[in-house]
Formats: structure tokens, sequence, C-alpha cells
């Protein structure tokens, strides 16, 4: 019969179509769950650059930050107006504000001068500098003349640009080898003042354009001109001179430009003991020297000194504005708990006078001291200045504070504070919050020693257990109201609760954030506030350990590790509050690695770290440590590399120097050295070993089983090599490889070649893998055949082997045809193959993503019949390997994860352009078939292979958000075996759920609760009423 045939097909379809719609289903949310579950924090950075501006009657504040993002914030809320973000190979070095003229420049291999319309944020003109390579990593400046831009650019060229189109009016480049920063406009000529290297030190150079026709009057070193950076060389000028001034090697000096033989000492003509100049303010048409001497700072001119500030020097920060004809100096005093801030007038008629005086709230615990202000003096109304009885000013200090956080204060109170050290976040760490009752309970008799239960009678543990019942007794009609809300009211306000416990679906947690700033910054997933916020000065974090969970009566702890220049910090703190409980320091560390062992006073895990001289050194330092990591030294082994850009991988045991197990080494047993060129791109990281594996194989439609490779010291990694420029170049050429490695053995169980693939630009990572159980999934940039890498041609010649009988060697163009006739197929490598596997290189360029699975063996049902697993008796695994095109420049990669490890998984891609999105592992199956697919593929239900990767907006898990700068994507499970809490940061941070197949384990916010209850009683009724009358009809059968 025909109709038996054709059941699997009909099954195919159906499940096919029943799967598309859950994964639709269960991808998309509706307009009025955005936000319910997730949050998402728009940030700009910590800002290089600060201007105050008022388009239409309303303040903004416009800044450039150190993220490369222009933006304008609401003085009033804090909000952003509008945000420019520019590309991370697109570093921001200059910007200037001109009325609604805002003009930037940016780029390192390519440098771009802007002009933006500050009020709109949109782009007016760009112009890109054709110049060569001399110093691109220099900084640039700005100034302007009348309309026009004049643009330092490269350290030695300056261009004139007309201010409406961007249009060039001359350029001049200087050879003379000085490097160029900072420009200044006098009369009828143009200063670029720089340095040039010196035996000790910086030596100034002067660089004199004329205006008109851009060609160089002169160019000079001033005398005494040896400085230690240009950071100590300001520019003043006034209606009659111009001048620079610098810190140099012994004392500080003045120079008039454009006059090459005269230099003053400050000291002699200020009249002041040792002066060191601290800044130079804007003064109307002329500018004002903020100069330290003696513990005090003077504001003065060249000429006569107007006022001096008291207090500490080291923590002053000085800035100023002009209103109706006055100027005003602020000058902010960083205190341990506050700040003071003072303000003061100018005039040309009237006498220094103080009009402002305030301690601030700023606590250096939390954020450090201000480092960078912005004075805004709000102009009075009427004509009247406070000097001529009209009322006091009102000003607004815009601050920038040492952890890179900013803060606005008004007339003396905080009005808004935004978190931007999180756009210098290097990790994230996630915190499970405790159960309310396991920090109130004396004991936990699960969580006590043998010893501590043996020392306790029967009675005393009974009537231990039932004190602690009633105590939970009491609690629980409050426990049973709280869940019933929770399933009644799914929108309940979350950001009223202030307790700090998990919830019942353990969707709350606290993201833990630490910086490269110092600044360590604890989040409610449910709703991103802020918990608690740490600043720990001199730090530069990157990594943190939770080293114990929430136990009976003792909070979770967190190891923060912080690395300087020759030494490592490891501080613990309270996950809870972030509070102080120790700290230590290691000194010329190479690694951090916790360990899978406890320490028994403290139940805390044990911190290896690597030292330079091959030795471990453990946090905490105790006896109960070394006793601990004592149990596993035997089997423990590590591996050690540089991280990205290294060449080499090595692989060490651990052996006892001593009979006491006092002190362990490392004894190097492997050590992999990559082939010329080829460095270090991307590294996995192999399953953690508490993370749950669901099966041990997959199930195939005929209904055998390919077990899978499941090593847990397999270490996926992918490197590069690339030769010539930059890409597009006549001699560019790209490859990634990817290789699995054991890292106990040293084994490359399988190393791939993929031509032509890379990074999408220098500077600006491409190339990401992410490891999970049996699988991995690698990403790259394809540059196209182009960038493939000639094939090296033989001793001889391709016409002498033809005429020896043999095939002469293919044209590049041949080759990539020949390529190119391969593309889609699938590679593998076979237990056993360790030669290398070429992958077809497409002709198109994009983004692709290859996925790669490990199995026991290429044949169904054959597995390494062992109770336990060891690297040193495993065979190569079988590895499957398919390439998708992806339309999206991807940023970021992750992927979900969920408590029993049942759930399918989704790989979560950063995008460049702003998007968080997921692609579920079914469509990253290797497996997929490229014929049609046959009858037992149509019972497993894999996808027929598709070279391209679609991309659904569906898909997106941040739905219509822009969460711009994605860099990192970490995913945790909760105890809802359907959903996994995700956090996505870099610039911006958004944290949201993830359900890839549904939430299956929870009722719908649709569901009819009530019907639900109505039926349940309506049942109860009914068993009720048919058992009386079951009874009165007994009864009456009695009677007759």
């Amino acid at each position: 019969m025909s109709a038996g045939p054709s059941r699997p097909t009909l099954g195919f379809l159906l499940a096919a179509v029943l799967l598309l719609l859950v994964s639709s289903a269960s991808a998309f949310i509706h307009a009025d769950q955005a936000g319910l579950n997730d949050w998402h924090k728009t940030l700009v950075g910590t800002p290089r650059f600060a201007f105050y501006t008022r388009p239409a009657r309303k303040g903004q504040l416009i800044v450039g930050t150190e993220r490369n993002v222009l933006a304008s914030l609401n003085t009033k809320t804090g909000d952003i107006v509008w945000r420019q973000v520019l590309e991370p190979f697109d570093e921001l070095k200059a910007l200037k504000l001109d009325g609604p003229a805002l003009t930037s420049i940016s780029g390192t291999t390519a440098l771009h001068t802007r002009q933006w319309d500050a009020p709109s944020g949109s782009l007016v003109w760009d112009y890109e500098h054709p110049v060569a390579m001399h110093s691109l990593s220099a900084a640039a400046d700005i100034a302007r003349v009348n309309e026009d831009v004049i643009a330092l650019v490269n350290g030695n060229t300056i261009t004139r640009l007309a201010g409406e189109d961007g249009s060039v009016s001359w350029t001049v480049t200087s050879d003379s080898g000085a490097t160029y920063e900072r420009l200044y406009v006098f009369e009828d000529a143009i200063y670029a003042i720089g340095a040039r290297e010196a035996s000790s030190a910086l030596e100034i150079c002067v660089l004199k354009v004329d205006l008109k026709d851009g060609k160089i009057v002169s160019e000079y070193q001033p005398p005494n001109g040896h400085v230690h950076s240009l950071t100590g060389v300001y520019l003043y000028g006034d209606q009659t001179t111009a001048n620079v001034l610098w810190n140099g090697v012994d004392r500080a000096y003045r120079h008039a430009l454009g006059q090459t033989a005269e230099t003053d000492e400050l000291d002699e003509l200020f009249g002041l003991k040792d002066p060191r100049i601290h800044s130079v303010l804007d003064y109307q048409e002329t500018s004002l020297i903020v100069v330290g001497s003696e513990n005090k700072y003077s504001v003065r001119t060249i000429k006569s000194s107007l006022h001096t500030f008291s207090g500490e020097q080291a923590s002053s920060v000085f800035s100023s504005a002009s209103v109706s004809g006055q100027v005003y100096i602020s000058c902010v005093r960083s205190g341990e708990t506050e700040a003071d801030i003072e303000l003061v007038s100018l005039s040309h008629n009237d006498s220094p006078q103080s009009v402002f005086t305030a301690s601030l709230p700023l606590d250096r615990n939390v954020s450090g001291e201000i480092v960078k202000t912005a004075l805004d003096v709000i102009p009075t109304p009427g004509d009247k200045s406070q000097a001529s009885g009209g009322p006091p000013p009102v000003f607004r200090v815009f601050a920038v504070t040492a952890d890179g956080s900013t803060r606005l204060f008004k007339s003396g109170e905080v009005i808004w504070s935004r978190e931007e050290s999180l756009t210098a976040a290097t990790t994230a760490e996630y915190v499970d919050l405790p159960e309310k009752s396991m920090l109130s309970q004396e004991h936990d008799e699960l969580d006590e020693l043998p010893e501590e239960t043996a020392s306790h009678s029967g009675m005393e543990r009974y009537l231990r257990r039932l004190r602690t019942h009633l105590a939970k007794s009491a609690h629980y009609p409050q426990h049973l109201l709280k869940t019933i809300q929770s399933f009644t009211d799914s929108k309940t306000d979350s950001k009223a609760r202030s307790d700090l416990f998990a919830d019942f679906f353990g969707v709350r947690k606290l993201v833990v954030f630490a910086s490269k700033t110092g600044k360590v910054v604890a989040l409610d997933t449910e709703n991103g506030q802020t918990v608690w916020e740490r600043y720990f000065p001199k730090s530069h974090f990157e990594q943190i350990e939770t080293v114990r969970a929430a136990l009976v009566r003792f909070p979770p702890i967190l190891t923060l590790i912080s690395r300087n220049k020759h030494s490592v910090d490891v501080k613990r703190i309270n996950a809870l509050t972030g509070s102080d409980i120790s700290a230590e320091s290691f000194h010329d560390i190479r690694k951090v690695i916790k360990l899978p062992v406890e320490e028994t006073e403290d139940r805390t895990h044990v911190l290896a770290l690597v030292g330079n001289d091959q030795k471990l050194y453990f946090s905490p330092s105790t006896p109960s440590a070394l006793e601990a990591f004592a149990t596993i030294a035997p089997q423990f082994h590590l591996y050690l590399t540089e991280g990205i850009g290294a060449s080499e991988i090595e692989g060490f045991s651990v052996e006892s120097s001593n009979a006491g197990n006092q002190s362990f080494s490392l004894k190097s047993t492997w050590k992999l050295t990559f082939p010329v060129g080829e460095t270090i791109a991307a590294l996995g990281t192999p399953s953690p070993g508490d993370e749950k594996v669901a099966s041990l194989g997959r199930v195939l439609g005929n209904r055998s089983v390919l077990y899978k490779y499941l090593n847990p010291n397999l270490l996926a990694l992918a490197t590069i090599k690339t030769t010539g420029g930059v890409p597009g170049a006549p001699d560019f050429t790209s490859t990634v490889f990817v290789y699995l490695l054991d890292t106990v053995t040293g084994t490359v169980h399988y190393r791939s070649e993929h031509e032509g693939a890379g990074d999408v630009w220098p500077g600006v990572p491409s190339v990401f893998v992410e490891q999970r159980d049996n699988w991995a999934v690698l990403s790259y940039w394809n540059h196209g055949p182009e960038a493939v890498p000639q094939p090296e041609l033989p001793a001889s010649t391709g016409a002498e082997n033809n005429a020896d009988g043999g095939e002469a060697l293919p044209s590049r163009k041949k080759l990539v045809r020949k390529k190119k006739r391969k593309a889609g197929s699938v590679g593998g490598a076979a237990a056993g193959e360790q030669s290398l596997t070429p992958i077809a290189t497409p002709d198109a360029k994009g983004y692709e993503i290859v996925a790669l699975e490990f199995y026991e063996s290429s044949k169904p049902d054959q597995r390494t019949d062992s109770e336990t697993f060891s690297s040193f008796h495993s065979k190569r695994p079988h590895v499957l390997s398919q390439t998708y095109a992806f339309a999206k420049r991807i940023s970021a990669i992750g992927a979900t994860v969920t408590r029993a490890g049942i759930t399918t998984r989704e790989i979560l891609l950063g995008l460049a352009d702003g998007h968080l999105y997921g692609v579920s592992k079914r469509l990253l199956d290797p497996r997929r078939p490229i014929a049609a697919p046959t009858a037992d593929e149509k019972e497993e239900m894999l996808y027929p292979y598709r070279p391209a990767l679609d991309f659904n907006p569906k898909a997106v898990a941040s739905y219509d958000l822009h969460v711009a700068g994605i860099q990192h994507v970490r995913a945790v499970p909760t105890k809802m075996e359907s959903t996994s809490l995700v956090v996505a940061f870099g610039l911006d941070v958004f944290c949201g759920r993830r359900s890839p197949s549904k939430t299956f384990d929870l009722l719908s916010e649709s569901f009819n609760y009530m019907a639900l209850l109505a039926t349940i009683a309506a049942c109860v009724m009914g068993i009720w009423f048919s058992k009386r009358l079951s009874e009165r009809k007994k009864v009456k059968d009695l009677w007759r």
C-alpha cells in the first residue's frame, strides 16, 4: 500500500510546523510584556569632553566619552536626548562646540573630521583625511576661525575645512619628525604645539602656519623646553600675546609664541615659590591660569593674581563659565564623605568675590574623588547681576568621578547621577540569593559535619528539628499569600522590594559587575536597581569568582581579582552587602584558578594562583586550604597561555615540593607552539563541572544512539594568521584555524582551516568561540577569495611537473573556483584523523558561523566502556562541522544554560547594530542533511541544510531596544527548566529571560485561574452531592 511510506513524511511535516510555531511563539513577546521581565540601561561612557548648550532655551549637556560616543544629556533628568555611537576603531580624539556646530575628530587607521548639529545630533558633513601614516595614535585638536574648522590630525598635518560643507581650503604637513597635539589661533597665524623625542625627555616644538594660505612660517624649539609629558603643556592667550606654559623637568616656564629665543621662569614672573601649572581656564577674550604653590591654588593672569583658594592641592578640580559679562570659577575638593565646592565671581571692574560655598555628598568608598568638572551658570532673569543687587546666580556642576560615573550638582544638591562605570565592566558574575529561612534558622542538619551531628543526642536533634518547623510554619501563611499573588498578578511592582531573598522561580539574583576603573556594582536582575556599589582605588578587575554560595547563617562570598603592574590583589567581599571580608596580595602571578575543593574553616572554595616561578599559591593562605588541595593534587592538571595574541599554550601537572604537602610546584607535561604567524584569536571554556548534561547520547531516527564525546578537559580555540596590510590591500591574506585540544595530554584532536577568514578590521574582534557540552560554535568574518593565501610553490615549476607527466599547480583563480564548487559541504574528522581539514571559501564577504559537534564514534551505538573518563585513554572524537552565512555583524557570543540541561540550547549573538539575537541550536546542527532528507532524518526532525541563516526579527531577545556595544553575554539557569537568565553588556546593559522551548513549566499570563478554582469547587460540590445521593439510595435500598 502506498499509505505506509507517506506516514513518516506527514509526521515530519507536522512536527516541523509544530516546532516552527513553538519556536516562533517562544521568541516574540507582546507589546504589553516589554519591560516586564527585562530591563535596559542606556549608557554613554565616561566623558572626556563636556560642554553646556541651550538650544531653544532648554539646557543640554554635550559629552564625548571614552567609549567613542557623542551624546546630549538633559540637564534636568540626565536622560539621553540623542546619542551617536562611533565604531570601536573610530576612536574619539577631539571635540569642540561652537554654537550649534559640534566638530569631532576620530579614527585610528582612517581619520575623520565630522561636523554635527548639536541640538539634534544629526551629521552635517564628514571629511576623511588622506594622510600617510605618521602617528595615527597621536592626539588631535580643533580650532575654529569664523565658521571654518582648523583640524590637526596625524600629529603633523593641519587642514582648513569650510564650515558649510567640509571642503578643503588648504592642507599643510610638517616633515620635521615632531608630533603636534595642540592648536592655537592668534592674529593671522595658527600655532601648533607638540614635541619630539630627546635624549631623556620630550622637547617642545612650535609650528607657525599662515592662516590664509596654510604655508609654514617657522618651526622651532623654545629654550628649556624639556618635559616629561605633553599633559603638562598649556596654551594661554590674551588680547596682546599668545603663550605656551609648561611644567618642565625642574621648573615651570612661559614662552611667548613667535619669539623663538624668549623663555621666562614662572617663579620669577609670578613671584611664587616652586609654582606648578594646574590648568588654564577660558575667560572671555583672555584666559586664566591656575597655579599651585605652597599647598595653595591661585587663579591669575600673566600680570596679576586674582584669587587664592586654600585646601589640598591633590584633590582640587577647577572649571569656569561666563554669563552676563561675568566669569565664574568653581573649585571642587573631594573629601572622604563629601566634596566642598566654592564658586567665585570675577569681572573686569569688581574685585573677586565668593558667591557660593557648600558641601556635596560624595563617598570615596563608592565613587572615588572627583577628577573632572564642567560649570554652567544659568542666567538670572532681568538685567541685574548679583553685584548690582540682583538675585544670586543658579549654577550647575557636572562632575566625573574616578570610578567613571557622573553626577550633576545644582546649587549644592545632587540632581541626578549616571552609573557610567558599567561601560568599563570587564566581567560579571551572578549571585544566587538565599532563601529567607536559610539565613534566619540556627542549624541545618543537611549542612553540618557528621562529627557535629554525632555530638547531639536523638532527643536534641528531634527538638531542634521541631523548633525549626514551628518557626517555618509561623511564616507559612505569608509565604502562601505571596505565592498566590505571584500566580494571579505577574505585574506586581518589584521595585518596592528591599529584601535580598530568592523568589519562587529563581529569576531574582544579583549580577555583579567589575570594571577596569576599580568599580564594583551589584544590580538586581528583577529591575536593574543598584543594590550596592564599591570603589577600590588603583584596581583593575579582570575576574570574579563565587567562592561560597549562601549557607545557613552565612552569606555568599565573592572574590575580586585585580591585576596591577607586578601584583595580583585578591579581595573577598560579602556578596549581599559589598562589605570587606579579607584581602591578600600576591606578586608575579600568571593565572588565578578556582578549585573544586573547599577549605573547612569558612566553607569557601580555594583559589590557586600560578606564579611566574612555576609555584602554586593559595587563597586563603591557610593550612586548611593546602590540605584541601592536597586531596586533588595528583589528578590536577592546568594549562597556561598569555591569552589573545599568544603563539603557544603549555600544560602542567602538579608535584609536591616536600613530603608534608606544604608547597606545590608545576611540572611541564606538554607544550603546543603554533606555526609561524598563528596567534590565538579566541578561547573557548570547557563546560563547568556543575553544568548538567541531560543526555549522554543523541537518539537517531532509526532508534540507534550516537554517543556524545563529553571530555571535561577538551578546549576549543581559534587562531588567526594574517599577512600583508589592512583588509582590501592587494597583499592581504587571512586564515582562521580551529583546534580541539586536550588540556591534560596536549593532544590535538582536531584542526581545521578556514581560508579568507579573520577579523572584519584591525582592532575589531570578529572571531569568537562558544563551547558547551559536546559542541562548539565559531564565528568570523569572511574576506572572500581575495584574502585566500597563495599556495606554496614546490621546488620545481608547474611546467616541469607537466613535462614529467604530473599535474600543474592550479592558479589562484582556478583554486577559488574549485573551492566554490565545494561550498556548503560538511567537514568532518573521523577517529584517529590528524590531518588539517580544508574548508571551502565561498565567493562572498560576510559573517559566517561554524557549528561543530563531537561524538565518541562515527558509528552509532559505539562508546568507550568505562565508568570513569581519562584523557590518557580517550580516543579521538568524531567531529562534524557545518558552516552558515549570517547577515549581521557579530560582536559577542554566548549560550543559554538551564537547570537540568533538558531545554534546547539557544546561541545568543550580540550584534553590532544593537541587538541581542537568539539562534536555536537546532538550526546550528552539523547533521542537517545537504541532500533530500532520508526517512530516518525526517524521523529525527532534522532541518534540511541551508547555507544561510535567515534573520528572524521575532528571535531578537532585546526586541526594539537598541543595546549598543555588546561585548559580553552571560547566561545562568533559574529554578524553571525552561528559562535562562541572560545579561548582555558592553556599552549598554540589558538583562532578560530566554525560553528557547517556550515556558512549558509555567502557566501563561492569560490562564484563567478563576475558572480553574470554580471547576475545582464544582467538582468538590458534585462529589459531596453525589455522595449524599448515594448514601440516601443505600438507606432506601435497605428498607425495602
